[in-house]
């Protein structure tokens, strides 16, 4: 619970936190993010889908 309000005051913090974010997900799970334009714009409302996507992904290849 915590992390997930660092992460999201993070999202806001600097430009370029989307790119970050992504990198940061490939590295840990193996799963290469897409970064759109919307969802450089808006890191927050985007991320469930992003995770979303992430966790179906993760859950076909096993």
């Amino acid at each position: 619970p915590l992390n997930l309000v660092r992460l999201v005051r993070a999202a806001s913090t600097f430009e370029g936190a989307s790119r970050y974010a992504a990198w940061k997900i490939e590295r840990h799970t193996g799963v290469a993010v897409a970064i759109t334009p919307w969802r450089e714009k808006h890191p927050v409302l985007a991320a469930p889908g992003v995770l979303f996507s992430v966790w179906r992904a993760r859950r076909n290849r096993a």
